[in-house]
C-alpha cells in the first residue's frame, strides 16, 4: 500500500467516524427530547412555520386571558345588576302600598329609604380587579358621589367618564370593559319637561334643553328684571323686559342648560320640574324619601304618583341592560371558544412539525451505530498495520 493511499484511507475513515459521531449525537438528542427539530438549521421552512405558531399562541394567550378578566367582570356587573332590579321591584310594591297611608306611616317607609339609597350606591360602586366598572372609562375613582346636607343624603353625582373603557379582543376588534353607570342607571325614554307644580308663568322653551331628571326653577327679580336660575341661586339669567320665547339658563355645577319660555311670567317664585324620560335611579330615590316625609300628602301625591312612574323607567332601563350586559357575556363566551380551538389547532400542528417519530429515531440510530463500529473496526485495522507491512 502507498504512502498516499494510506492517508487517503485514514482521512476517510477518520471524517466517516466524524459523521456517525456527529448524527449519533443528534438521533440521541432527538431521543431524549423528543424533538425532530433541535435548532433552526435542522429544517429552516418547518423552524420558520413553528416560531410562527408559537407567536401565535403567545398572543392568543393574551387575549383570552383579557377576555377571561372582562367576562369575569360582566358576570360580577350582571349580578349586581340583577340585585339592583330586585330592590327596585320590592319599591314599586312598597310605593304602591304607601299611597293609602297617612303622614305618620310615610314617615316610617322614608326612615328605611336611606339604607335602600346607601345599597343602590354601594352595589353600583363595586369594582373587580381593581377597577369600578361602573365608571367608564375613568375606572380608578368610585363612580358615584354622595353628597350630605345636616347628616342627610343630599344628592348622588356621577364622577365616572362619559365613554366606555374598551379592550382589544384580537387586532382590530375592541369592546367595552366597563359600563357607563350614568348610562346603565339612568333612563332614557322620550324627554318631555314636565312642571310639576308651576308658580311663576314661566313654561318650557322650544330649545333644545339637556337638563336631567328633577330640579327647581326659580324666579327672582332685581328691581328691574326678572332673573331665572335652576341651581339653587348659584347663578342667574337675567331675562329681557317682557321675556323671550327661548332664554337660555345653565346649571353652573353641570353645564346642563333649559330653554324657557320667560313671556308669561308674572311673578317671583320657584317651579317644581321633571324631565321624563331622563331621571337616575340614585336621586330618584332621594326625591321619593323626601315626599314620603312631606305631611301634606295630599300635595306629595301629585309629584309621588309622577315619581312612579319614572322609576318604572329606570327600573325598564336597568332590566333592558341587564339583558345587553348578558347577551355580551355570552358573545365574549362565543369568542373564547373560538380562540380555543385556534390555540389547540396551532399546538397540534406545532407538536406535529416538532415532534419526533421515536420508532423512526430509533431504526435510525441503530443504523447510525453499526456503520459508526464498522468505521472503528476499519479504523482499528489501519491503525495495527505495522511499518515492516507498510514497507512490504
Amino acid at each position: 500500500m502507498s504512502y498516499s493511499s494510506f492517508g487517503t484511507m485514514f482521512r476517510t475513515t477518520s471524517w466517516a467516524l466524524q459523521s456517525h459521531t456527529q448524527a449519533l449525537t443528534y438521533l440521541q438528542q432527538q431521543a431524549s427530547t423528543g424533538n425532530r427539530i433541535i435548532k433552526p438549521s435542522d429544517d429552516v421552512s418547518d423552524a420558520n412555520r413553528i416560531l410562527t405558531l408559537r407567536t401565535e399562541i403567545r398572543d392568543v394567550d393574551h387575549y383570552m386571558t383579557e377576555m377571561d378578566r372582562v367576562v369575569n367582570r360582566f358576570n360580577s356587573a350582571s349580578a349586581n345588576l340583577e340585585l339592583i332590579s330586585e330592590r327596585l321591584t320590592g319599591l314599586k310594591g312598597d310605593l304602591t302600598r304607601v299611597m293609602s297611608m297617612d303622614a305618620s306611616a310615610r314617615q316610617g317607609v322614608a326612615a328605611g329609604m336611606d339604607d335602600l339609597i346607601n345599597q343602590m350606591v354601594s352595589l353600583a360602586n363595586t369594582k373587580h380587579q381593581g377597577q369600578y366598572y361602573f365608571g367608564g372609562d375613568n375606572s380608578s375613582i368610585p363612580p358615584y358621589k354622595v353628597e350630605k346636607k345636616n347628616g342627610q343624603i343630599d344628592r348622588i353625582v356621577y364622577q365616572g367618564s362619559t365613554a366606555e373603557r374598551r379592550v382589544e379582543l384580537s387586532p382590530g376588534v375592541e369592546i367595552g370593559a366597563n359600563f357607563v353607570g350614568d348610562d346603565i342607571f339612568r333612563a332614557s325614554g322620550d324627554r318631555q319637561i314636565f312642571f310639576v307644580e308651576s308658580n311663576t308663568g314661566a313654561v318650557a322653551g322650544t330649545g333644545t334643553s339637556s337638563v336631567k331628571g328633577d330640579f327647581e326653577l326659580e324666579v327672582t327679580h332685581d328691581g328691574t328684571n326678572y332673573q331665572i336660575s335652576i341651581d339653587g341661586g348659584l347663578s342667574k339669567t337675567t331675562v329681557p323686559v317682557g321675556g323671550e320665547a327661548n332664554t337660555a339658563v345653565t346649571d353652573s355645577r353641570t353645564g346642563e342648560v333649559m330653554y324657557v319660555d320667560t313671556t308669561g311670567i308674572t311673578q317671583t317664585g320657584t317651579d317644581q320640574l321633571s324631565v321624563r324620560g331622563t331621571h337616575d335611579v340614585f336621586n330618584l330615590l332621594i326625591k321619593i324619601r323626601n315626599l314620603l316625609k312631606d305631611t301634606d300628602t295630599e300635595a306629595a301625591d301629585v309629584q309621588l304618583d309622577e315619581a312612579i312612574k319614572s322609576l318604572q323607567e329606570v327600573h325598564d332601563k336597568v332590566a333592558a341592560d341587564l339583558t345587553l350586559v348578558g347577551s355580551r357575556i355570552t358573545s365574549l363566551q362565543t369568542v373564547v371558544d373560538s380562540f380555543e380551538n385556534v390555540k389547540v389547532n396551532s399546538e397540534e400542528e406545532a407538536t406535529t412539525l416538532q415532534q419526533a417519530d421515536i420508532a423512526q429515531v430509533a431504526m435510525d440510530l441503530t443504523r447510525r451505530q453499526t456503520l459508526y463500529q464498522m468505521s472503528l473496526s476499519v479504523t482499528g485495522k489501519l491503525m495495527s498495520t505495522s511499518l515492516v507491512d507498510f514497507i512490504n
